[in-house]
């Protein structure tokens, strides 16, 4: 079987790979909830636990069953609140094949019209996807600014 796809024969997502090599499911849902920048209170309400819940696995002072914390990162990961945090502040969306792309538009002076760009960054993790838009946002700031002199 390929090292790809889970045991049902779906392709693994990013949090499913993340979890084969930290392997704490606590950990990726702390992971995910700063990568996007979302508040503890309202990862816990998308999710459908109490805040104090989330602080007391964050903590170690409870340890949950690795099945309830793939449920509260699999509900994250699919609301509509995340798709749109996404979209707006990072400028990133999840296709329906789980892969992640990048939508910006280039601004081109006061004259002229932008220029919208949409590039894919071949990644289900989220991290990843995050580090290659950062990487070609960086090479397309240099680009305008050896184009501008």
């Amino acid at each position: 079987m390929s090292d790809r796809k889970n045991i049902s024969g779906a392709r693994k997502t990013g949090t499913e790979s993340r979890l084969r090599t930290s392997g704490d499911p606590v950990l990726c849902l702390s992971e995910i909830i700063k990568l996007t920048g979302v508040a503890i209170s309202r990862a816990a309400e998308i999710c459908g636990f109490e805040e104090s819940t989330f602080r007391k696995w964050f903590s170690g002072r409870r340890s949950p069953a690795k099945a309830t914390v793939l449920a509260a990162i699999h509900s994250l990961e699919s609301s509509d609140y995340m798709r749109i945090r996404l979209e707006e502040v990072h400028h990133i969306k999840r296709k329906p094949s789980g892969l992640y792309q990048m939508r910006a538009t280039i601004d081109r002076g006061p004259k002229l019209v932008g220029v919208r760009i949409t590039q894919g960054l071949g990644t289900r993790d989220l991290r990843e996807a995050l580090e290659r838009r950062d990487l070609i946002i960086a090479a397309l700031e240099k680009a305008e600014r050896i184009s501008n002199g």
